[in-house]
């Protein structure tokens, strides 16, 4: 599912208008963000979302990109993200997992790579190289 997927969601059950995702630039470059409307309503797809996902990795997975994505702060959002995924990978029993600093840049390109064109496929790559 992308960053589209959950505004198609939300759009159907007509809570949210499609014009409140934004593009963002922050620090580290550009993002894509739910818009404050779309919290409320983007939190309840996510929950629906990893409710009906069965394999913890896919969940930890999910959970960190889609909600760094609806995080409507500038600040804070990876460190809650990177929470999120270590909560759903202990729930599933496999260790915490830290990204190392000679990883970060990898890691942060591959999150804005995913949240700009939607494609999650390296941020997987990256988290999957991560848990032991």
């Amino acid at each position: 599912m992308t960053h589209d997927n959950i505004r198609v969601e939300a759009q159907k059950e007509k809570r949210v208008d499609a014009t409140d995702i934004l593009k963002v630039l922050t620090k580290k470059g550009a993002s894509v963000r739910a818009g404050r409307k779309a919290v409320r309503d983007a939190m309840l797809v996510l929950f629906d979302l990893l409710k009906n996902e069965s394999h913890p990795a896919v969940r930890a997975v999910l959970g960190h990109f889609f909600f760094v994505f609806i995080h409507p702060y500038m600040d804070g959002n990876g460190r809650m993200g990177r929470f999120i995924l270590n909560a759903m990978l202990a729930s599933g029993g496999y260790n915490w997992t830290v990204v190392p600093v000679e990883r970060r840049k990898e890691y942060m390109n591959a999150l804005e790579k995913a949240s700009v064109g939607g494609n999650i496929v390296d941020f997987t790559k990256v988290i999957a190289s991560l848990i032991k």
